[in-house]
């Protein structure tokens, strides 16, 4: 059975692990690698971490922490603490944007979260 692929682009880290296995180096090595080859650059922000996995550990964040009109579903966007607005960016406009913002704001994180 083969490894989880984690499609989530947003990862929490502990910066001293991250920085004690030298982390920054070896993912800037592998995207050196990625880079000559122009598609594996379409998935980046989930090739690389999935590439380096054997190296870096990645554990999936829950779903809410990223919602992603092209996997999740609508009844869960009420309860997103970040909203992906790269999926369909024409059909927003900063008035959109900003009513998004001021909505996610507020009791949707945990002290134990921010801290």
């Amino acid at each position: 059975m083969g490894r989880k692929y984690h499609i989530s682009a947003l990862y929490v880290v502990d910066l001293r692990q991250f920085r004690r296995l030298a982390a920054g180096d070896r993912l800037r090595g592998q995207y050196q690698g990625l880079s000559r080859d122009p598609n594996s650059l379409s998935n980046l922000d989930q090739d690389l971490p999935n590439n380096m996995m054997h190296s870096v550990a990645i554990k999936s964040l829950p779903q809410e922490w990223l919602w992603c009109e092209t996997w999740c579903d609508d009844a869960s966007k009420q309860y997103a603490k970040t909203i992906d607005l790269v999926s369909r960016p024409h059909l927003l406009d900063n008035v959109t944007i900003v009513k998004m913002v001021k909505v996610m704001r507020g009791a949707r994180f945990t002290k134990k979260e921010i801290c």
